[in-house]
């Protein structure tokens, strides 16, 4: 055999072992993805390394002056629901082709506090890819906001202050919060959490059927400012059925 032939099996052999090595990396790679709602923000925290994962950015705003990561996704959306429309709507519509594990952020990651909460979500995930909730232990969630009740509330993101100034909330059908609770989830949680800032594997979204979250997504399509918003927020814990394996940090 001559050497030109050698050669050739050698190259064949070289571009085979790089493929498995390249596919074998990939398995220690974990299937992560970062979904983002935004409205008037920038989004320029997501140039920071450690959002580094496939990014879907869901935009309610009349705009498209924000910040795209290289191959990220952008899906225009109704402004209807807040964050919490949009993490449903993004569910609903990929929920049979789910990673692994879901980082759901809003715009205003980058606020002072809602930062802070990233960081503990992120930091929580580098130890350990499962749930995750920046959230405090409340006791019983549903009796400890059962009389919540919100009329009135404002964004507090400086970018979104100047093109939207609503204040007047469309009130929940069902009040107050305790009451709404008892209407959609059949589990008692002790976490609640702040910020529409959260990490859900896919096994704990789909404890619960496609059709669940369709009925809850359309409590959401009534208003751009819905006080059942602020419910979710409190609730996202429930809404997962999250008792265990999930970090709470």
């Amino acid at each position: 055999m001559n050497s030109i032939v050698w050669v050739i099996i050698l190259l064949i052999l070289a571009g085979v072992i790089a493929v498995s090595l390249q596919k074998s990396l990939e398995a220690f790679e974990p299937n992560i993805e970062i979904v983002v709602s935004r409205y008037n923000e920038d989004l320029q925290w997501l140039k920071n390394k450690k959002f580094r994962y496939p990014t879907t950015i869901y935009n309610k705003g009349n705009n498209e002056n924000f910040y795209k990561p290289k191959g990220c996704k952008v899906v225009k959306l109704q402004n209807i629901g807040r964050e919490s429309h949009s993490y449903l709507y993004h569910i609903i519509n990929n929920y049979n082709n789910l990673p692994h594990l879901t980082i759901f952020l809003p715009g205003s990651a980058d606020d002072k506090r809602k930062k802070e909460w990233v960081n503990k979500v992120i930091k929580s995930l580098e130890k350990n890819i499962a749930t995750t909730f920046p959230a405090e232990e409340q006791g019983d969630v549903k009796q400890k906001f059962y009389n919540f009740e919100l009329d009135n509330w404002q964004s507090t993101h400086e970018s979104n202050i100047k093109v939207n100034t609503e204040k007047k909330l469309f009130p929940s059908f069902i009040r107050p919060f305790g009451k709404w609770y008892e209407a959609n989830f059949d589990k008692n949680v002790n976490y609640s959490g702040y910020g529409g800032i959260f990490a859900v594997s896919d096994n704990h979204i789909k404890q619960y059927d496609k059709q669940y979250y369709e009925k809850l997504i359309k409590q959401l399509e009534v208003s751009s400012n819905p006080e059942v918003g602020h419910y979710f927020e409190r609730a996202w814990v429930a809404v997962f059925g999250v008792t265990e394996n999930a970090n709470f940090v």
